[in-house]
Order: structure tokens, then C-alpha cells, then sequence
């Protein structure tokens, strides 16, 4: 069996909003000779891709020009190992593809697979090459990954309000006389479309409240930047439905996208009832590219 080396490095370094880039070097156990077989497969480069687009992995492409050719047997399977150091952010791999006329043939470990945070790890991607004697292609290797939100999300410092005459939930993110809390955001690499808000019991149950309301997320100035449909039951089962318009999000437009920054707070209407000092707690939930939840969050 053939085997093919790709490292890549991926340092997540936080600056404003910025996410710091991947490096990537390339070695092989084998260099195929210089003149070319019509009995070989050639295999004239590989490509690595992250899809879909997060922006917690960039670039998303990755070339690896050293190398090559690759010579191959038809039908041969050999070993890309993908290496990558996730610092303070974990990850999981959904899947993993490859055009055609290669194929995979498997991985190790098993996907789906999750990779924590504690250190370096290796996804190793067995491809077969076509059977086709004289054929030459380039080999796109897809790899789907999903990000653990409890990585990349933390609130805290709970505070209970109520809220002040003349608010409304449409415009404050509460109604006149509701009880609530604001929750200030610590960490987060999320954008407002990759997580969904709830609260919780002792018990574990989702929390249903006469008059509430749910979850706002504001900017410094108290604007609405992302709103989730009024509900007595607070859970979130769909993202945000109403979004701030220009200039809230930082002087643009709100949207699915938007990152949901240490610059937002959240507001929580909680309803008539007063919850303080009941043992509710607050959660964290991925959705889309984003998977898991966050440890619950105790409400005062």
C-alpha cells in the first residue's frame, strides 16, 4: 500500500473577529519515476477541501504542489492522512468524498468521528485510484466536518431585571412588568444562524412560562440584532426569525451569518411569573454546521 502524507495545521487565534489561517506542507513516501507508464495510473495532484465553508477553517482549499506525479497500480488504494492540531476548539468529521474516477475506499477512524480539543489528531483517508491503465486525474478529496459548540460558545454573569415601563418584546426584548435576565456572551465563534437558545428545569424539562416571551440578542446600544418568535415555551426550535437592520450589527445589516461576538448581549423574557431563585438553567444548543450543547448555565 502506497501512502501519501498531507499535514495541515490549523492555529484558531482570536483577534477582534479574526480567525487565523491554516498552514500546510506536504510530503511523500514515494516520488513515481520520470517517465510515465500507459500500465500506471497517474495521479497528478490532490486537493484538499473543508465544505462547508466554515470560518473557523480557512482556507477552505488546500494545494499541495510537492510531489507529484503519483504513480499508481490500477485499482491500488492508498493513504492520504490528513493532520491537523485544533488548539481550543474541537471538531467533528461527518463525512469524507472524493471524485470520481477515485473512490474511498475507507477511513480511519470510522467516520462520523469526533476529535476533541486536547491536542493533535490525524484522519487518515484510504482512496482507490481508478483501474483504468494510462488514466491521469487529480484526486478532490471533501471533507465535511461539524463544529462542537461548547468549544466555541460561553456565556455568563446571569443578571435578573424586570423590565421597564413602555418596553415591548418586539423593541426591547421584553414586555412592561416581565421578569427576565440578561446573559453576557464570553466566547463566541458562532454566527447567529448556527445556534438555538433554551431553557431548562431541575428536572431537565424545557421550561414553559405564562406571558413569555424568549430570546433577543442586543447590541451595546440595547438594538435588537436577532430575535427569536414569540413562545410561552422557551426553547428555540428554529434559528432567529426577525434580524436588526443597518447599521446594528456593527454598522451593516443582521443576518444568519452575522457573528454573534462578545459585542451582543441576551436578553431572556421570562414572562409574569418571578423565576428567581427556582433552579433554571440556561442552554446551548449547535444546529447546522455546529453540533452539541453547552453545559447549562444556572439562572439566579
Amino acid at each position: 500500500m502506497r501512502r501519501v502524507v498531507i499535514a495541515v495545521v490549523s492555529a484558531l487565534v482570536v483577534v477582534g473577529a479574526i480567525i487565523g489561517a491554516l498552514a500546510a506542507t506536504g510530503t511523500f513516501s514515494h516520488v513515481g519515476a520520470s517517465g510515465s507508464s500507459a500500465s500506471e495510473v497517474t495521479v497528478t495532484q490532490v486537493r484538499l477541501n473543508v465544505t462547508p465553508a466554515v470560518y473557523w477553517f480557512s482556507p477552505t482549499s488546500i494545494n499541495i504542489s510537492r510531489g507529484y506525479p503519483i504513480r499508481l497500480a490500477p485499482g491500488a488504494t492508498w493513504e492520504v492522512t490528513w493532520a491537523f492540531d485544533l488548539e481550543d476548539a474541537g471538531m467533528s468529521v461527518k463525512s469524507v468524498s472524493v471524485n470520481l474516477p477515485f473512490s474511498v475506499n475507507h477511513t480511519s477512524p470510522a467516520l462520523p468521528a469526533t476529535f476533541s480539543s486536547a491536542g493533535n489528531g490525524t484522519l487518515s483517508i484510504f482512496l482507490t485510484a481508478p483501474d483504468t491503465p494510462g488514466a491521469s486525474a487529480e484526486a478532490n478529496v471533501t471533507i465535511e466536518p461539524v463544529a462542537p459548540i461548547g468549544a466555541l460558545f460561553a456565556v455568563g454573569n446571569p443578571i435578573a431585571f424586570t423590565c421597564p415601563s413602555g418596553s415591548t418584546y418586539a423593541k426591547n426584548g421584553c414586555d412592561a412588568g416581565d421578569f427576565g435576565y440578561t446573559l453576557w456572551i464570553e466566547t463566541s465563534l458562532i454566527p447567529f444562524g448556527g445556534i438555538l437558545f433554551e431553557i431548562k428545569t431541575p428536572s431537565g424539562a424545557i421550561l414553559s412560562a405564562p406571558g413569555a416571551n424568549g430570546f433577543t440578542v442586543v447590541n451595546k446600544d440595547g438594538e435588537v440584532a436577532a430575535q427569536s418568535a414569540a413562545s410561552t415555551t422557551l426553547a428555540m426550535t428554529i434559528t432567529f426569525q426577525i434580524y436588526g437592520s443597518s447599521p446594528i450589527c456593527n454598522g451593516a445589516s443582521c443576518g444568519t451569518s452575522t457573528l454573534l461576538t462578545i459585542a451582543y448581549s441576551i436578553v431572556i423574557d421570562m414572562g409574569t411569573n418571578n423565576p428567581t431563585g427556582l433552579g433554571y438553567y440556561f442552554v446551548a444548543t449547535g444546529t447546522g454546521e455546529y453540533s452539541g450543547t453547552t453545559a447549562g448555565l444556572s439562572l439566579p
